[in-house]
């Protein structure tokens, strides 16, 4: 279990305690509790503030259950009181004792109702615990509480556990329901997939591999990988010739629809090839990463780290069949092997780029500014992996639109629209306004037994192959599994179709780097022209050019 946000409060409270006055009544200690509760010392006494001290050394030392003794002994001894039981129910939460934790900051809470730190750990431990009806209430109630003390720090967390507690709360009332109208109906493939028959899942039985084999041989549809109940769409395509901004702008961009941009490659890099790759860059060195079923906190991607080597010693094992399903994943080139990106272009459909703009305003501001180094550096970015190889369902970071194009090989994607979460099951304890969400659904090893409502969920699903491009729309739950192996380019970015979106989605981090984005793309918005489409009511538009032409690499980092 997580206790991330529990054990934060730790600091917090010991602040609460050092500033407590100190009890005035002696007691006898003998490093712990004696029996009857009251604590001796050999050769000597001790005060209750010298008691108190020698517990939180204790804690501090991470002797977490001698120090819930220690405070025992002292509440005995020296009276009780909510900071006391507040300290004592601290220790115990860091002991792993939860129910005895739980009663502690009740009874200072009984005791106290107004201390903000006390609720926020009721909120913290009820819900990585999963009791999201008792989460949801303590954090209201450390909202009310950390308002009326001006707790901005324990009010922004609480705020947090109460809206993801919500969110929970609304998504799993929506799966009851959604799972009992699909049951009544009687749902069995009609909206598409194949129903039982033919579908190949990792719970069936079935290799989920020679599934995907026969999906890309053309021996199998769609349907018998994809939801078994299940409605399937399959992407639009166009030839990148044929396919005019105006056209891409409105029918995708600005509805976040999929597409896939067939032959794109000529307009990112006539010469750009896994040879080329290899000559300019084989020495530098790579960190492969590899799927797990038991890697957390990765946005949902299941992707262990591996050990590190050169980019050549990885495509030698590669082509030696040798990687062991691992692969080299959003490698950033810029800062890696920048000499590569001199050919490079950006097709006209994606070349208005707010990240790369705020991070040129934010480096002339401040050269030693993290948020510019890192943005600047970290796309285009390098996917190489073999066949059968891939990450887990997952939204990208930052609220952020993706296009990528493929040098080699087959990638299979399903991906999901936002309106989809419920059917994908998302971690109660994970964030579904972030990127951070942990999915919980493998699309290519579907368990049906763990996650019935999966089965009828409506996907797209294409397989993008060499010199093709695929646009995929900001806040789209997805999963991509190589059917060969593959080589690929890709950029995250954000332009007026999903602007206000990736600053919204910002609002909920926590994290210093996606803070600074946020006010970098706040300022970028307020400093330019908006306007309202038409077509499009609910969304502003933001400095946009109608006819854009492809950028190259120079020019767009320029802009």
């Amino acid at each position: 279990m997580r206790w991330s946000l529990a054990l934060a409060w730790s600091a917090v409270l010991l602040l609460c305690l050092l500033s407590q006055p100190a009890a005035k009544a002696e007691i006898s200690l003998r490093g712990g509790s004696a029996e009857g509760g009251e604590p001796q010392q050999e050769g000597g006494m001790m005060t209750c503030e010298e008691a108190e001290d020698a517990a939180d050394e204790l804690k501090a030392s991470g002797s977490f259950q001698e120090a819930a003794d220690m405070w025992v002994s002292i509440i005995g001894a020296c009276g009780d009181s909510a900071v006391r039981r507040s300290a004592l129910g601290v220790c115990l939460l860091r002991d792993g004792q939860i129910e005895e934790a739980e009663l502690a900051f009740v009874k200072a809470l009984e005791m106290d109702p107004t201390r903000a730190s006390d609720a926020a750990n009721m909120a913290s431990l009820t819900f990585s615990t999963g009791e999201l009806q008792k989460a949801d209430a303590w954090a209201q109630k450390c909202v009310a509480a950390a308002k009326s003390s001006g707790k901005d720090g324990i009010l922004r967390a609480c705020e947090t556990i109460l809206r993801k507690a919500t969110d929970a709360i609304r998504i799993q009332s929506e799966q009851e329901k959604l799972l009992a109208h699909h049951e009544a109906r009687g749902d069995d493939g009609k909206g598409g997939g194949s129903g039982d028959e033919g579908v190949c899942t990792g719970s069936s039985g079935c290799n989920w591999q020679e599934g995907l084999r026969r999906v890309r041989d053309g021996e199998a549809e769609f349907s018998s990988i994809g939801p078994k109940h299940g409605n399937i769409v399959k992407v639009d395509e166009y030839e990148a010739s044929e396919l005019t901004f105006e056209h891409f702008w409105s029918n995708y961009a600005m509805r976040s629809k999929p597409v896939v941009i067939r032959n794109m490659k000529s307009r990112v890099s006539g010469s750009l090839s896994l040879e080329k790759i290899k000559a300019l860059c084989g020495n530098e060195t790579v960190h492969p990463r590899v799927y797990s079923e038991e890697v957390e906190g990765t946005g949902g991607i299941k992707l262990a780290n591996a050990d590190p080597l050169t980019l050549d010693e990885y495509l030698t094992e590669r082509e030696n069949g040798r990687a062991d399903g691992r692969l080299v994943f959003d490698w950033p080139l810029p800062m890696n092997c920048p000499e590569i990106l001199k050919d490079f272009a950006v097709p006209s459909y994606f070349a208005q780029d707010f990240l790369q703009n705020i991070s040129s305003r934010a480096e002339k501001a401040d050269p030693d500014d993290p948020t510019a180094f890192i943005l600047n550096g970290a796309w285009p970015s390098l996917f190489v992996g073999p066949e059968m190889s891939g990450g887990g369902l997952h939204i990208d970071a930052l609220g952020t639109n993706f296009w990528m194009v493929v040098l080699e090989g087959e990638k299979l994607w399903q991906f999901f629209e936002p309106e989809q979460l419920p059917y994908l099951y998302p971690d109660p304890k994970s964030d579904t306004m972030l990127a951070a969400d942990r999915l919980q659904v493998d699309t290519v090893r579907p368990d049906y037994e763990a996650f019935p409502l999966y089965a009828f969920a409506s996907s797209f699903m294409t397989v993008v192959g060499p010199n093709d491009g695929l646009f995929v729309p900001a806040g789209s739950p997805h999963q991509v599994t190589n059917l060969s192996p593959s080589v690929a380019v890709s950029m995250n970015y954000i332009d007026s179709s999903n602007l206000d979106r990736a600053i919204s989605v910002l609002e909920h981090s926590s994290k210093d780097l996606e803070l600074a984005t946020k006010e970098h793309l706040r300022g970028f918005r307020d400093s330019v022209t908006s306007s309202v489409s038409k077509d499009f009511a609910d969304r502003n538009v933001y400095d946009f050019v109608p006819d854009r032409k492809d950028a190259s690499w120079a020019s767009f980092k320029a802009t």
